[in-house]
């Protein structure tokens, strides 16, 4: 594990701290560790806020989530970082400023090189933490960030596109679209070839219904689904939320699910919201598909309000501390954690 000796100096007090037991952090520190998708960087954009420092806690509840120095403390392994597109910037501008997301957080992982490493694919993935370093991958939340396909050519770094962010584009339809079953575009078709020929994870995060079913149609089956950050329906139905079709083709297509930390999609009583809201969500989708395809996809500082026992990045080990008392085994555990997303992008990769 990371930093394992600083771990040892202060695990009584961390584990004090989030009232967990001693097994609870020892299985945590011990696990890979992989949040599927964080915004934070929508933050550096609107405020400049810098991740290279500590954050104290906000006024607003939903950002303050996630920084390097937390990331650190917090135990985990990899975390995906996502650069959010913005709606409303000209096409003749979009590839320039795509570029220009991408340089700022490599620069900011190239100033803290001796925590973080810039990785790619599961080969990447290993190296870094041979090396003691925390493994960040990139990915691009709304496919509209780019306005020419062989734009996708000139994006190497990114391992992961999500097509459809809360607006619709040329691909298809937002999930908060009122047509929820026009499907997807010869755009869209087109779009997504290219990201299979460029070796680029789908992610159906936001998009609408029609669009979901046309993509699982469309592409061969051999390749992967991802849905990065989302609730079930079968605990909390809501827009933002899969049903269990949809649950039932990522695991079909040997995918992965992560699932937010937003209680807006986790609870019907947002006020009363805690961890024990994620685990619902978590068992859901193992009693209905198996323990392969379900693990952790914040969304932190996404605009979101966390469970009100769930302060930031640091709190996690709190779910390790849920799923023992769900009697849960260590195996089930570790493949929550991160050893289910690993293998998605290891069979990618491959």
């Amino acid at each position: 594990m990371i930093y394992k000796n600083t771990y040892i100096d202060f695990s009584l007090l961390w584990q004090k701290r989030l009232k967990v037991s001693k097994e609870a952090l020892e299985i945590y520190c011990s696990s890979d560790v992989i949040d599927a998708h964080t915004d934070t960087y929508i933050w550096k954009r609107l405020i400049n806020y810098d991740l290279t420092k500590k954050h104290k806690k906000s006024l607003f509840s939903f950002n303050n989530q996630f920084d390097y120095p937390k990331c650190i403390k917090s135990g985990i392994t990899g975390v995906v970082m996502d650069i959010v597109t913005n709606p409303f910037i000209r096409d003749n501008n979009k590839f320039s400023s795509l570029r220009n997301n991408i340089n700022i957080i490599l620069k900011d992982l190239n100033s803290l090189n001796n925590y973080f490493s810039f990785v790619r694919n599961y080969n990447e993935y290993l190296q870094a933490r041979k090396n003691n370093k925390i493994a960040v991958w990139l990915s691009i939340q709304g496919g509209n960030s780019l306005s020419e396909l062989n734009e996708i050519d000139f994006i190497p770094e990114i391992h992961r596109i999500t097509l459809v962010h809360l607006t619709n584009n040329k691909i298809g339809k937002s999930s908060l679209s009122f047509n929820q079953y026009e499907g997807l575009s010869k755009y869209g078709k087109n779009y997504i070839d290219k990201m299979i020929d460029n070796k680029i994870l789908i992610d159906l995060s936001h998009i609408n219904k029609g669009a979901f079913y046309d993509i699982d149609k469309y592409i061969p089956k051999s390749n992967t689904l991802v849905v990065t950050h989302t609730g079930v329906n079968g605990v909390r139905k809501s827009w933002r939320n899969l049903d269990d079709d949809q649950i039932k083709i990522i695991a079909k297509r040997n995918g992965f699910i992560g699932i937010i930390f937003e209680r807006n999609f986790l609870s019907y009583n947002p006020f009363k919201c805690s961890s024990n809201d994620i685990i619902k969500h978590i068992e859901y989708v193992i009693n209905l598909v198996g323990d392969d395809f379900v693990g952790l996809g914040s969304d932190y500082d996404g605009m979101i309000t966390l469970p009100r026992d769930f302060k930031d990045v640091t709190y996690q080990p709190i779910l390790v501390q849920k799923m023992l008392e769900k009697r849960w085994s260590i195996e089930r555990i570790k493949k929550i954690l991160g050893k289910n997303f690993l293998r998605v992008v290891k069979d990618f990769n491959s």
